[in-house]
């Protein structure tokens, strides 16, 4: 592997001889030798392109270390895949995906045996050849397992029912038109979930929901009922353009059912609720819903409740995102409270309740991830939990559980599971589940963060740098410098497998910029690289590049500017199967 640096050491050059353009911008003068390359299908165009696949080719068919290099990365590919556990008592459910197959299963375990089972495995369940499943929802006693599937040659959604303690498939079956939110009822005995209708549509045509409004409907449907589900109780309605943008949810008491009506335009949504009284044995007649919010002035995710207020997470009047309390008895505007109030350095990823007893909150400050605990009854801070310089990609745990769950990536880590007991003293998070390539030693390399100046010296600038610890920082280290900026887009650690390999294997200096138009400071950070100032953010990647050479680490060999599509870094976000789809509290 010694040998592969020099392949970092080919060089020559690939232009043609061509007439420099001139042009003359505020009366400055600017050289463009590229000009040129604008006529895409002129004869000079081609015979360029041509030369560079030739030259490339030759260089790859000569390369003696090709399948050297495609077999670490392949094997810098293979790794074991988790999710954050979701927690139903003692037991623990998460969806795993070994390094050698495509099958991902849901398993179980539990905390007096420590032993994997699996619940559902897709490949086992007598599933139609273009059949997949898609989400899940596990009861509160964990007892009960609804998951749903959809059928991609026509397009139809079923719901499906098992229980997990004896492994018995439930002969219960919903079809619907669409995809659906679903949500255990208290009691165990029936699930809630959202289905929709065509107008003027009274059959069942499972691809006729194109060019039609819909009436979308919240239904109940009670377990071990064989009945049809067409007489399931509807218990509340509303007309959309959209199928897809209503999503239900209980709160921990069973009492309230929430409703969030989303805007098909951007992430705003407005907010209903429902007094469901669940002490009665079964559900009958319509639903009266109150507003919480009846407009679509900013996002709102429900996280929790008391016995007199609800818990949201918004973004309104608070670009970093901030959590109000609701009272249940007055919902109104006027009478919302901060229980976490807005923080201009600190923008708010992730929320949840820890046993009724605390919130713990994944705030990004400076790019990098913290846990802030606080008491769940009045918010008052308590502590932070560290986390390793990276990305926090969920943040789970249960009302009724102490612990909590994060799902964790960085440079040299693909996924890692790390959870923390807040009934102990240290709350210290530790390992609970932790993918590893089996050729990769991750205590080799370094991780950190250091922090430039821009060009006109005003503002301070973040970047990554990612390195084998036994190499030194010197000008025979090949460094590879990239960026986004923006979107808004946070741009934090991620894993990479040719990152990796480049670190690794040819001694490489990776280095990361936050620079400006990406959401790493909020919306101004976004604005002064964005638009009109987009020459900013270049600006801050030609600093980046200017610091690194002051730090004795030049762009000798090597330097790539890359600003990465917004589609590759969106896909890094998403999980790996349509199971983390799943709406589970």
């Amino acid at each position: 592997m010694n040998n592969m640096k020099t392949m970092l050491k080919q060089n020559g050059s690939l232009m043609p001889k061509s007439d420099v353009y001139k042009e003359n911008y505020f009366g400055k003068e600017i050289l463009d030798p590229y000009r040129w390359l604008e006529q895409e299908f002129s004869v000079k165009t081609h015979q360029f392109i041509s030369y560079q696949m030739k030259k490339t080719q030759d260089f790859l068919s000569h390369c003696s270390y090709k399948e050297e290099i495609k077999n670490y990365l392949q094997s810098l590919c293979q790794f074991d895949q988790y999710t954050c556990p979701i927690i139903r008592h003692s037991d623990y459910f998460y969806c795993f995906k070994a390094s050698h197959s495509d099958n991902v299963v849901l398993e179980l375990i539990q905390t007096r045996t420590k032993c994997p089972e699996i619940i559902l495995d897709s490949t086992c369940i007598g599933l139609e050849k273009m059949e997949t499943v898609i989400a899940f929802n596990i009861s509160n006693c964990g007892t009960y397992l609804c998951y749903e599937t959809l059928n991609c040659s026509i397009g139809q959604y079923k719901l499906h029912f098992k229980d997990i303690k004896t492994d018995h498939q439930l002969s219960d079956c919903i079809k619907l038109y669409n995809k659906s939110s679903m949500t255990w009822s208290i009691d165990n005995k029936g699930i809630y979930y959202v289905n929709c209708i065509p107008l003027n549509s009274s059959e069942y045509q499972f691809n006729a929901l194109i060019h039609h409004n819909y009436t979308v409907h919240i239904f109940y449907h009670e377990l071990n009922d064989n009945s049809c589900h067409m007489k399931d109780q509807s218990l509340w309605c509303c007309e959309m353009f959209q199928p897809n943008l209503l999503f239900c949810e209980l709160n921990e008491t069973g009492r309230y059912l929430l409703v969030s009506i989303l805007n098909e335009y951007d992430s705003k949504n407005k907010m209903i609720f429902a007094d469901v009284n669940h002490e009665r044995t079964k559900i009958t007649g319509r639903l009266k819903m109150y507003p919480i919010v009846d407009e679509y002035d900013a996002n709102y995710k429900f996280i929790g409740s008391t016995s007199t207020h609800f818990y949201l997470i918004t973004n309104l009047d608070a670009p970093n995102n901030k959590i109000i309390k609701v009272n249940i008895k007055d919902p109104e505007w006027s009478g919302w409270e901060d229980l976490i109030p807005h923080n201009s350095v600190r923008k708010l990823e992730h929320a949840t309740c820890v046993n009724r007893q605390y919130l713990a909150i994944s705030y990004i400050e400076n790019v990098k991830n913290v846990i802030s605990i606080y008491n769940w009854n009045n918010g008052r801070y308590l502590r932070d939990i560290s986390v390793p310089i990276g990305r926090i990609y969920a943040l789970t745990s249960h009302y009724t559980s102490s612990q909590i769950f994060i799902s964790f990536a960085t440079f040299n880590e693909p996924c890692t599971i790390l959870h923390c007991d807040l009934y102990k003293d240290n709350w210290k998070l530790e390992v609970f589940r932790k993918s590893q390539p089996m050729k990769l030693d991750d205590a080799k390399f370094e991780i950190k963060q250091l922090f430039y100046k821009s060009k006109d010296l005003k503002t301070t600038i973040p970047m990554f740098i990612f390195h084998r610890k036994d190499i030194i920082m010197n000008s025979r280290n090949p460094c590879k410098l990239t960026a986004f900026g923006g979107f808004g887009y946070i741009n934090q650690p991620y894993y990479s497998a040719c990152e990796l390999l480049f670190v690794e294997k040819f001694n490489g200096i990776f280095v990361l910029a936050n620079i400006r138009g990406g959401g790493e400071f909020g919306e101004e950070w976004h604005k002064y690289g964005s638009d009109i100032h987009r020459s900013t953010a270049i600006d801050d990647m030609i600093a980046a590049a200017e610091y690194l050479i002051q730090q004795n680490i030049p762009i000798l060999i090597i330097l790539l500017l890359l600003p990465e599509n917004l589609q590759s870094h969106i896909t890094r976000q998403r999980e790996w199967w349509p199971y983390c789809s799943c709406m589970c509290k």
